[in-house]
């Protein structure tokens, strides 16, 4: 009955993604001068309008999960 239910569901499991490559596979990486295309996944972007779930981030390293 959510106004999202027929938005993208996207659930990344964290424990998963290599923590070199944590912030190009949500947030993809834009294109540099000496870089090809824009790279990464971008699931924040493809779960625009409706849902992300990442399960497992407690596993990810401490210093990847942000501070305050």
């Amino acid at each position: 009955m959510s106004a999202r239910k027929d938005r993208p569901m996207i659930t990344v499991n964290c424990a998963a993604l290599p923590g070199n490559l944590v912030e190009s596979e949500l947030f993809g990486r834009e294109k540099g001068p000496s870089q090809g295309p824009m790279r990464g996944s971008r699931r924040f972007e493809v779960a625009d309008g409706g849902t992300i779930f990442l399960d497992e981030i407690g596993e990810m390293p401490v210093e990847l999960q942000g501070s305050s």
